[in-house]
């Protein structure tokens, strides 16, 4: 069926949930290259509104509150969130000819997944399916748009020459944090085989600056370079595409990592892999239980290692 005017509604995104959620917008723009997309947003703000803007200008129409949402007929309108007070607010608030949502089942969705339908745990894999279940098909050639200065950027930060292996070695909580003298043995190992390593340190991670140095002085600190005036997620993601491959806490630098279609091995402890695992063409994923803990020291330096040769080579 044909869209010209559609409408995703969101309760809104972090960095991390932004970079996420970009191979549903390209895939839902892929299919309606016509159509007039609304990006909606509830009780959060967006990031597509903010930093990642310039990812997605082209993929979406208008980034907009839903309390500043103006009057008009939508084709479709696609809810992707399950909390029911806010669909019935949805339903009785817009105009539309066809609604899509996951609440209760899909009680009020105008498309529903055939029967025995397992939804997959994994957010852009269930938002993706969302597409599906409409009836919505997508070539999805996903590649993602970055501004050339930033490309530009990354190559003096990376000039050609070097096998550049990343690592994201912070994370929002300390306990999604594998350790840190773990990080820099595998980095000196590399090192040896003749890797540079490349830490990425975010603004969270500024108190661990000086020890990474003094302790890694062979890697390179990017994001701490002198000419890097500010440090943006478009940077680190331009940076990630000059990555032989990658290894990552649970965080948001993994997933602009992942943005990049970096071959990545991304860590796991308190959190589950299942919902919040990358989206990438080479990955491999490590989680504590695998070994018997639940803090990510429990995740052995030799698997990881043995996982990042896997990425590289496969």
């Amino acid at each position: 069926m044909s869209y010209s005017n559609i409408l995703v509604y969101v309760g809104g995104e972090l960095v991390g949930d932004g970079l996420i959620k970009l191979p549903f917008v390209y895939a839902l723009r892929d299919a309606y290259p016509q159509a007039k997309i609304t990006w909606c947003y509830g009780e959060f703000e967006s990031v597509y509104k903010g930093v990642l803007a310039p990812l997605i200008m082209s993929k979406i129409d208008d980034v907009v509150a839903l309390k500043e949402l103006k009057k008009q007929n939508f084709d479709l309108v696609i809810d992707t969130q399950s909390e029911w007070f806010t669909t019935l607010k949805l339903k009785r608030s817009l105009k539309y000819k066809a609604f899509f949502s996951p609440t209760l089942r899909y009680l009020f969705s105008d498309f529903k997944p055939s029967k025995g339908y397992d939804a997959p745990r994994r957010l852009i894999d269930k938002m993706l399916d969302f597409l599906h279940i409409i009836g919505i098909k997508s070539q999805n050639n996903y590649k993602l748009e970055l501004a050339a200065d930033w490309r530009e950027t990354a190559r003096a930060l990376l000039p050609e020459g070097k096998h550049y292996i990343g690592f994201a070695v912070g994370a929002g909580y300390r306990s999604k944090c594998w350790p840190r003298t773990s990080y820099q043995a595998l980095a000196k190992s590399l090192v040896r085989e003749g890797y540079q390593p490349v830490v990425i340190l975010g603004p969270q991670e500024q108190d661990w600056v000086q020890e990474f140095k003094e302790h890694l002085p062979e890697a390179l600190y990017p994001l701490q370079d002198v000419r890097v005036a500010k440090q943006s997620p478009l940077l680190t993601i331009a940076l990630a595409e000059r990555l032989r491959a990658a290894v990552s806490n649970d965080c948001g630098i993994g997933h602009m990592f992942a943005a990049a279609d970096t071959p990545l091995v991304t860590l796991f402890g308190p959190t589950t892999a299942e919902k919040f695992a990358p989206k990438v063409s080479k990955a491999r994923i490590l989680r504590a239980q695998d070994f018997g803990g639940e803090t990510m020291e429990a995740i052995p330096l030799e698997a990881v290692r043995k996982a990042l040769k896997e990425v590289l080579f496969s």
